[in-house]
């Protein structure tokens, strides 16, 4: 009696996970096949835009060779370069500054395929998985997967003698199938119910796609691990990632490395893990070696132990700089069309030098971020803007529409234009002198950033440099109620009255990346056709000049001659600091600054050193000619 109630506990046990299976695996089964099928499509970009290099730009060389990597080129860099060497300037500037001679052409990014955060993903058509993957994937995993449909009887049947033996759950005797299906839906966890969905699901799929459908999926939803602080998704990822090469390009024993790793990207981790990880590489090499495997012309030499610990060395620098590869996954997925694929690149690329260069200053980790917004406001057919943030796990949309940063001194040129408009000049002379108000809330005195100053300087001098003293004095002496009834039509939040709140012309007033973006926008429009009438001096005319600015000592040699309006902002210490500048066909909104725990600590950050760095980096390097400033 107790023996047919245990019989029977077992059977109904048996039946409710073979039940639930079931029922689980036919509502994942409905997700799916458009996971298979959109792989006809996998790795055919739609756009076919190319990349203009132009006449007369520069590049830099090792930066242009990153973006080909990630490229949709077939070619080998030095190759490609070596075809287009007519192209470049023969004398190279210091730090692999190069000019381009002649307009060249370059394919796009190659579309990042993984829809989440910290992800690369591009995936393949199986024409393009080199045969000794696939090959070696059979051998060394599932002999007879050319044979089964989906379950491999004769590799479970030896996994549960096994498992017998050892009195535990230790090998699965999975098929490929069942490893994609593991991959696709469920994790490493070794239980009964997730081995029958998962061989429901594997049938499933056999039945209804093709063998190499199932290894091209197979290889382009692998997970290799992560490195540089993004996922690894994907045989193409891997290889570039860890080789810094495609596919087709890779040696017979980075293959096996590769190959070595899909057994578990974490067990035999290439940096913790590397003996291991070689012991197993040197296994599967040999196999395929014996099993004669290696694709014709592919190499096939062992790697030294010299090799293996360059190999580890170079992937450790690449952890601690984080930026190899997911500047690249940043630049592809940056849907905005205002900038072609290399200007996306060369921005992000950046963008991300400048705060690894501001972190090096501080002991203590910092929470730097960078934003920015740019358009082409007068360009006709539409207005499209390029938006960027660091932080890739935030909105992109918030962090520059409603976020909002003190902005310090760059309103300073609006507020000049209403000093025109009530009748000063530029020419008059402004004391430099200490001022102090007597606000309801007490005493209040600005202060300037430099100590050594003249006493008086012209009103002209006072707005190029910047000063604080001589915005406030003119503002007291034009009357603050007159100034304040035409900045509030102008400027968002303008706290009123405005003579118990004048710090705010110096900067005090919190707005968002796109508010300044709009403000100027009117701003530039309306002086422009000031310019045109000669009703007064144009202040963004006056502000194009760098040598004579607040950039002066800064601006390179590239920027230096050049003509284009541009106005620094710093504030809070330097923990908000700000570049707003005009080409005359481009205007832009550049901030950097400190998130998060804000302490009140002088960080000793300018908008010079820093939104200017980035504005001069990738104007000067972006691979297209600078348009100077032009009234549309």
């Amino acid at each position: 009696m107790i023996i047919k109630r245990y019989l029977f506990f077992i059977f109904a046990s048996l039946l409710v996970f073979v039940l639930t299976g079931l029922g689980y695996s036919l509502y994942l089964i409905k997700d799916l096949s458009p996971k298979l099928s959109v792989l006809s499509k996998g790795s055919v970009d739609i756009e076919n835009n190319l990349n203009v290099l132009e006449e007369g730009s520069f590049i830099r060389l090792k930066e242009l060779k990153n973006y080909h990597l990630f490229s949709r080129s077939k070619e080998n860099f030095y190759e490609w370069r070596l075809e287009n060497k007519n192209f470049f300037g023969e004398e190279l500037l210091k730090k692999g500054l190069v000019y381009i001679k002649k307009d060249i052409s370059l394919e796009p990014l190659l579309k990042n395929t993984c829809p989440l955060p910290f992800c690369y993903q591009h995936k393949m058509l199986f024409g393009e998985v080199p045969s000794i993957f696939w090959k070696a994937l059979i051998g060394i995993e599932d002999i007879r997967f050319l044979f089964h449909r989906g379950i491999d009887f004769k590799s479970i049947a030896r996994a549960i003698w096994i498992d017998l033996k050892m009195g535990k759950l230790v090998q699965g005797g999975s098929t490929i199938t069942q490893q994609l299906v593991k991959n696709l839906y469920f994790s490493n966890e070794k239980t009964l119910v997730r081995k029958i969905k998962e061989l429901i699901i594997a049938i499933y799929i056999e039945k209804n796609f093709s063998k190499d459908k199932i290894l091209e999926t197979y290889f382009n939803e692998f997970v290799w691990g992560a490195l540089q602080g993004t996922k690894v998704k994907g045989l193409l990822s891997a290889s570039l990632f860890y080789f810094g090469k495609k596919p087709k390009f890779l040696s017979s024993y980075e293959a096996a490395i590769l190959v070595a790793l899909l057994k578990g990207p974490n067990y035999y981790h290439p940096i913790r893990r590397t003996s291991r990880l070689k012991k197993r590489t040197d296994f599967i090499f040999e196999k395929l070696k014996n099993e004669n495997l290696y694709s014709r012309g592919r190499k096939s030499k062992k790697w030294s132990t010299k090799k293996w610990k360059s190999w580890v060395r170079e992937l450790r620098k690449r952890e601690k700089r984080r930026s190899f590869t997911s500047l690249e996954w940043s630049s592809s997925g940056n849907s905005s069309a205002l900038f072609q694929d290399y200007e996306k690149f060369n921005f992000i690329k950046k963008a991300q030098d400048l705060r690894s260069k501001i972190l090096k200053r501080f002991k203590e980790p910092k929470d730097i971020s960078i934003k920015g917004v740019i358009g082409r406001p007068f360009e006709k057919g539409g207005e499209e803007l390029f938006y960027y943030y660091s932080k890739r796990e935030r909105s992109l949309k918030r962090s520059v529409e409603s976020e909002r940063h003190q902005v310090g001194s760059v309103l300073k040129p609006l507020i000049y234009r209403v000093f025109l408009e009530s009748g000063r000049s530029l020419e008059e002379m402004v004391s430099l002198e200490k001022i102090t108000l007597n606000l309801k809330s007490g005493p209040w005195t600005p202060r300037e950033a430099n100590k050594r100053l003249p006493k008086k300087v012209s009103l002209r001098e006072a707005m190029v440099k910047s000063f604080n003293r001589p915005v406030v004095r003119i503002a007291s002496e034009v009357g603050f109620d007159s100034i304040e009834k035409k900045l509030r039509s102008i400027v968002p939040r303008l706290k009123s009255p405005l003579k118990e709140y004048p710090s705010q012309l110096l900067g005090s007033i919190d707005l968002s990346l796109r508010e300044i973006y709009e403000i100027y926008k009117k701003f530039i429009k309306e002086d422009c056709l000031l310019r045109e009438n000669k009703s007064f001096p144009s202040v963004i005319e006056e502000l194009s000049n760098p040598q004579l600015g607040t950039v002066r000592n800064v601006v390179g040699p590239f920027l230096k001659l050049m003509k284009y309006f541009g106005k620094t902002g710093t504030s809070n210490n330097g923990q908000d600091n700000w570049y707003v500048f005009f080409t005359g066909k481009e205007l832009g909104v550049l901030w950097v600054g400190l998130e998060g725990k804000r302490k009140g600590k002088d960080l000793r950050l300018f908008g010079s050193t820093t939104s200017f760095g980035l504005f001069q980096g990738f104007y000067r390097e972006r691979g297209r000619s600078f348009s100077e400033l032009n009234c549309f």
